[in-house]
């Protein structure tokens, strides 16, 4: 039931050898240049069935390269090794290397010099498990079709790249680069560690471009100064970075795409190495959880057609991590994505409803107000004096540019469209006001490296999606959505009253209260109150957490009200069981999934909604675990 959000495609290794010269096929072959026995990986060709450079038997026997289907693996051994490409062009299974010792010296190279004949790369796209090493790929890569790239290996943000494509990539495919959620998605000082990709020659690929899982694509110019990515096709950001470098060879080269989607996660667009190269990002489209930042490193680093509303790209939208982002004046012209410096409105009485508002003071007042966003600075903190004023922001936009703790408290919030957007970066923000509703439902997205705190009693109804730094309750709700932990990101409760989680009605089935990306893992402690409306039928089933690793482990206690009344007991380690209204009800912390096994009473003809609240009284902090 939980996977990881990517499933390498590779099959097995063949099991079956005859006595004979003759070895069974297999799906993934072993590059394998010794004479003896045992993987004796090093210097040597890459052809189409001429040298018995091949096992599929941990080197026993060997044999010629003669499907192209097949999956190529390379396993390092030792401080380096060349792999020269045969005349043929060869291979469409995808390319797996691996190292079992070795620093960061260490580098598989793929054709031994840059413009050697290429490979033709499939479905199964390419894989580097190296430890600490590189892959160096001087060969031309052919993509035959789309596919993903993945990599093991953590370096500094816009350092070495783990993956060095140097030579050009042609073909027509959609082309991901997928960090595997082993990397932090926190960048806006450029300063984490992460999977790092790199391209580095003139590509003529056509598809869309994809970076996620905490991904950082390089886009280097310093040796091949021609495009990178496909000018017509669209780039696609889904929690990862963009950065451009470049060299004598590759200086003021501007970098063109069709268009721009921010997906989801934290996203962020850098340069490094003082380049002049630039990125024109074309219309910008944005999905509900998704935050761009766009680093000053460099000036005019990256261009966008899209316009701006009320003076800035979108709450979404920052620069530099300490403004929000300004786009094109007129939505057709490309202009460098730059910052607004907004207007210092210390009096709450004076605040504009499409003013980007800047506090750097304690501002308090009464009655509801709008604002298109707001950024506090230093010593700067927002109190409604009434429990029913409302302040909203149009464009969804919190910003903490403080080097100090700032606050929201009294009242209710909102936004104007369908995202609060809490950029905690310069320091932390504590909300105790109730996050609610405006004309339609928000959902809470918090973004920055520092820490949001929120304790109040809220009531909007949309998702919450942690996706970068710490999202800590101290008390309150959750409000009806579900929670979203991205990679490296945190969501900690700690609280010394009950933390309310109301649920949508719903069927049984997929109900996930948390859904936790590689990275995200939490630890809960205390008592998780569930309370229902109606009664299910004999086999029904709550998916309430679902998890990319990890367990919903350390509750203390288990109740349950509504329509049913009772308590749950761990009979067994991680099993949670109990008889409750004529129902047999088993929660299991491994897969976080609820049943409802049995039935002393007639059973219902069908489902009934699950629609109260999933309390968690809780004095937990979910912690951060890093995969290395």
């Amino acid at each position: 039931m939980k996977t990881l959000p990517l499933v390498l495609r590779m099959a097995a290794f063949a099991a079956a050898i005859s006595s004979s010269a003759q070895l069974t096929r297999a799906a993934t072959l072993t590059y394998d240049s010794g004479a003896g026995a045992g993987i004796q990986a090093g210097n040597a060709t890459w052809d189409f069935d001429t040298t018995s450079n091949w096992t599929a038997n941990g080197g026993t026997s060997r044999i010629n390269w003669t499907n192209n289907s097949d999956v190529a693996s390379f396993q390092l051994q030792g401080t380096n090794g060349t792999v020269t490409i045969g005349a043929t062009q060869i291979g469409t299974g995808g390319l797996t290397f691996s190292g079992t010792t070795g620093s960061a010296s260490n580098v598989w190279t793929v054709g031994a010099a840059a413009g050697t004949n290429s490979i033709q790369l499939g479905a199964g796209g390419l894989s580097n498990q190296i430890s600490d090493g590189l892959l160096l790929v001087n060969a031309p890569l052919a993509l035959t079709s789309s596919q993903t790239w993945t990599s093991t290996r953590l370096t500094a943000n816009n350092g070495t790249a783990g993956v060095r494509a140097v030579g050009a990539v042609s073909g027509t495919a959609n082309l991901t680069f997928d960090g595997l959620g082993l990397s932090s998605a926190v960048k806006t000082l450029n300063a984490d560690t992460r999977v790092m990709f790199q391209l580095g020659g003139n590509n003529t690929y056509t598809g869309t471009t994809m970076i996620t899982g905490g991904a950082s694509l390089q886009l280097n110019y310093g040796t091949n100064s021609g495009s990178k990515l496909d000018d017509s096709s669209a780039l696609i950001f889904k929690g990862g970075t963009v950065a451009l470098t470049g060299g004598s060879a590759g200086s003021n080269f501007l970098e063109i795409v069709g268009s721009t989607t921010i997906d989801s996660g934290a996203n962020t667009i850098t340069g490094s190495g003082g380049t002049t190269n630039s990125i024109a990002l074309g219309a910008l489209t944005h999905n509900i959880s998704g935050t761009l930042d766009v680093s000053t490193s460099a000036t005019g680093i990256a261009k966008t057609t899209t316009q701006n509303t009320n003076g800035i790209i979108g709450g979404w939208a920052t620069s530099g991590g300490s403004r929000f982002a300004t786009g094109s004046a007129d939505g057709v012209t490309s202009t460098n994505i730059s910052n607004t410096l907004g207007s210092t409105q210390n009096t709450y009485a004076s605040w504009g409803a499409t003013t980007n508002t800047a506090i750097n003071g304690a501002v308090s007042g009464s009655g509801n107000k709008t604002t298109n966003s707001l950024r506090m600075e230093t010593g700067s903190s927002l109190s409604l004096t009434n429990s029913t004023d409302t302040a909203t922001f149009t464009s969804g936009g919190i910003l903490v540019n403080a080097t100090s703790g700032a606050s929201i408290s009294g009242g209710n919030i909102t936004s104007g469209v369908s995202g609060l957007y809490v950029h905690a970066n310069g320091g932390p923000l504590t909300i105790s006001s109730a996050i609610v509703d405006g004309a339609s439902s928000v959902s809470l997205v918090k973004a920055g490296s520092n820490t949001l705190t929120i304790n109040g009693t809220n009531t909007y109804t949309g998702g919450t999606y942690v996706n970068s730094g710490t999202l800590a309750m101290t008390g309150g709700s959750l409000a009806n959505g579900n929670v979203f932990v991205r990679g490296a990101a945190t969501f900690s409760m700690n609280s010394t009253s009950a933390v309310s989680f109301n649920l949508n009605g719903t069927n049984a089935g997929q109900f996930d209260v948390f859904t936790q990306d590689t990275g995200g893992i939490f630890t809960l402690n205390g008592t998780m109150n569930l309370k229902f409306s109606g009664t299910f039928t004999n086999g029904a089933s709550f998916d309430l957490f679902n998890l990319a690793s990890g367990t919903a482990d350390g509750f203390t206690a288990i109740s349950i009200t509504g329509s049913y009344v009772g308590s749950l007991t761990e009979s067994t380690s991680g099993i949670w069981t109990g008889t409750v209204g004529g129902q047999d009800f088993t929660f299991t912390e491994a897969s976080g999934v609820l049943n409802v096994a049995s039935s002393a009473i007639p059973e219902p003809s069908t489902y009934a909604f699950f629609a109260g609240a999933l309390s968690v009284g809780l004095a937990a902090v979910l912690r951060r675990r890093r995969v290395a």
